[in-house]
């Protein structure tokens, strides 16, 4: 009996440090309760973003109005229950990413907060979005601008330690519709990759994903509707060139006319734009067409006063170099808008 006694004493004190050894060796790589993977080993999240409609891209607000749709899917081995068909459960039931889209403005999520699990754990995510994305806008080309437009999306409450966004592959459905409802412009590019980003300036980066389009705005708008009509305005207020400088009453006439009407498109085409701290080219423009229609009011104002002083002949001579001069002027203006 003591023998017994001695031998399962002896075992208990051998066996003990292995016992406790293999609990701790079992805690360092079990799950934490919550999370999919074990601790220290990042959460692999496949995303995809299809752009489903682009309804407005607004200048003057600095944002776009789209109807997005997003799906996530990730592995989670603890749901796995193999041989059973897939099963829907609540979002917040399970772990996941927590995504939150970086730009939004005023958004709606349209779809039940639902995963769809299979039963190899694979669980999917899927949520359309409609609203207003804010997006800076570089607008010193206006109206011959391109535009980077995009969706950002981030996990806020998680590190890089935890979650990881991984590339979409082949089979992806990101991408974007190819006929969208925004009537004045043209998706040219698109792009969809995993990228970092910081909440805060100079604080802790987040994972996250981004979905970026650029768009091409349709130039015939503005040169139907701008262009066309403010250069037959500046070209208006060269009539005073070919009216005889004794006509002082109609040389004004025109050229005060010329100037009130630029002034007054001035005003209506200010509203297309936000009030930026930097020229665009449509600006240089309208500023290059009024310098033009006030040097034609201020050439009518001289010829006008040469004629009264009996200068009748100098008074014509500037008129007819005017007449060259002015043309060459506008023409250069006008190229260097296009492509400067």
């Amino acid at each position: 009996m003591k023998k017994a006694v001695s031998l399962f004493s002896l075992l208990g004190v051998l066996g003990l440090p292995l016992v406790l050894g293999m609990a701790l060796s079992s805690e360092a790589f079990s799950y934490d309760g919550s999370r999919p993977d074990p601790v220290g080993t990042p959460t692999k999240v496949r995303l995809e973003v299809f752009v489903i409609d682009v309804d407005e891209i607004n200048s003057s607000d600095q944002n776009f109005t789209a109807n997005v749709a997003i799906k996530a899917t990730w592995k989670d081995a603890g749901l796995a229950r193999e041989g059973t068909p897939a099963r829907l459960k609540p979002l917040d039931e399970v772990w996941n990413p927590g995504l939150q889209i970086l730009n939004q403005q005023l958004i709606w999520g349209t779809m039940p907060k639902k995963v769809k699990i299979k039963s190899d754990g694979t669980v999917t995510y899927t949520q359309r979005f409609f609203g207003k994305f804010s997006n800076p806008l570089n607008l010193r080309s206006f109206p011959f601008d391109h535009q980077k437009l995009s969706v950002r999306v981030v996990a806020t409450l998680l590190t890089h330690d935890e979650i990881k966004f991984v590339d979409s592959d082949k089979k992806s459905l990101s991408g974007i519709s190819e006929k969208l409802s925004v009537p004045d412009w043209k998706v040219v590019h698109w792009s969809a990759k995993p990228k970092a980003w910081e909440l805060v300036r100079g604080g802790l980066s987040r994972p996250g994903f981004e979905f970026q389009f650029v768009a091409q705005r349709h130039v015939s708008y503005f040169i139907l509707k701008v262009f066309i009509p403010l250069i037959m305005i500046v070209m208006m207020s060269w009539v005073v060139f070919w009216l005889e400088p004794s006509q002082a009453g109609t040389q004004i006439s025109v050229a005060v006319t010329s100037m009130l009407t630029l002034i007054a498109y001035r005003f209506l085409l200010g509203t297309l734009l936000p009030p930026v701290s930097y020229m665009t080219r449509m600006d240089y423009f309208i500023l290059g067409s009024t310098a033009l229609v006030f040097a034609a009011f201020i050439e009518s104002v001289i010829t006008v006063r040469l004629a009264a002083g009996n200068r009748a002949t100098i008074a014509n001579r500037i008129d007819w170099y005017c007449r060259w001069i002015f043309p060459i002027w506008f023409v250069a203006l006008v190229v260097g808008v296009r492509f400067v």
